[in-house]
């Protein structure tokens, strides 16, 4: 191989392992603003005005129903398209489920809310659902480019050859 590249493969396999090292770090980034990105930004202004004027409502509703009539309320919100009551839905939704109290003493209540958020926020932004998905696919891409460039650099195409490789020896 390294008649191939002139003698210059470990030099050059270095040159792409710090490209892929910076596709993956910018990956995580993208991947992890777009995961925690305030969800008040897919809102107008007026939209967030009037889920303001009904925040108090929405919040003493979700915590005074049970679990079973909030997940139909949300599922009413989400086929309604009132984009500011899922957005509040959603805020008070995943508030109530990383109370320590609540999701403590109610495990399969909790995961059960934060499936509901999920469902919520796929139906007020739809397009942020498809961006977290590239940008996770993105990602992965980059790591598996990452272990491949690895398994190159030590003469295997895998997982598997390297172990065999570096257990057994080198096939000739």
């Amino acid at each position: 191989m390294r008649a191939l590249y002139g003698g210059s493969f470990i030099p050059t396999s270095t040159h792409i392992s710090g490209d892929i090292e910076r596709r993956i770090e910018t990956a995580e980034q993208e991947s992890h603003r777009l995961a925690h990105a305030d969800p008040s930004g897919s809102l107008s202004q007026e939209e967030l005005a009037q889920a303001n004027a009904r925040r108090a409502f929405v919040k003493d509703e979700v915590n005074g129903l049970s679990m079973d009539a909030l997940a139909e309320r949300m599922r009413a919100v989400a086929a309604s398209g009132d984009r500011p009551a899922m957005f509040l839905y959603v805020h008070s939704v995943r508030a109530k489920a990383q109370d320590p109290i609540f999701g403590s003493a109610k495990l399969a209540e909790g995961l059960r809310l934060k499936e509901l958020v999920s469902e919520l926020e796929s139906a007020l932004d739809p397009e942020g659902v498809k961006r977290r998905e590239k940008a996770r696919a993105s990602l992965e891409e980059a790591r598996e480019l990452k272990n491949y460039a690895h398994y190159r650099k030590h003469g295997a195409k895998d997982a598997a050859e390297l172990y065999m490789n570096r257990a057994y020896g080198q096939a000739v």
